[in-house]
């Protein structure tokens, strides 16, 4: 289990280079900062496609500071194309987190510390132990729900199929 989720994946589709470029480029809108506009968005992603390679996330209505970033990389196979694609956590998030973790850690060791050497009350390291796990529990929660939406909606998207995970 890793502490930090994130995935490295193949997406494999029998379009050519161009036709993936299209596809995305028509499914994908800049990154707007603040929107608080209610209507339908007809795109799927929101980020940038250059080259043979795009950064992107998924449009969600509301807020998930665990949504997969999504970077890919596009190239020619004998069948088609082939999306080498990394998903990650924002590195902001990822930071806050480790800065919770170290904190919670620390006070449950610390906590622990006092129950077997000063006759701590027990009780006094499930506070800290109950918010390392909270932390854990929504971390993975809010990314692996939105990683299996990411890798749907481009696999729809590309008519490909997730060739294999690393």
């Amino acid at each position: 289990m890793k502490i930090i989720p994130s995935d490295t994946i193949e997406i494999v589709t029998s379009l050519t280079i161009k036709e993936v470029k299209d596809i995305l480029d028509n499914n994908i809108q800049p990154k707007v900062k603040f929107d608080f506009s209610f209507s339908n968005k007809h795109k799927v992603f929101e980020g940038f496609l250059k080259q043979d390679s795009f950064e992107i996330q998924r449009i969600i209505r509301g807020r998930n500071s665990f949504i997969p970033q999504i970077k890919g990389k596009i190239k020619s196979n004998n069948n088609g194309s082939t999306l080498m694609v990394e998903l990650k956590m924002n590195q902001f998030v990822i930071v806050f987190v480790i800065i919770w973790l170290g904190i919670t850690g620390v006070s449950f060791f610390v906590s622990l510390f006092a129950v077997f050497n000063q006759g701590l009350n027990p009780i006094a390291a499930i506070g800290p132990a109950v918010m390392i796990a909270f932390a854990f529990g929504l971390m993975n929660y809010g990314y692996n729900s939105e990683k299996k939406k990411a890798i749907e909606a481009l696999e729809k998207i590309l008519k490909g199929k997730m060739h294999s995970a690393f």
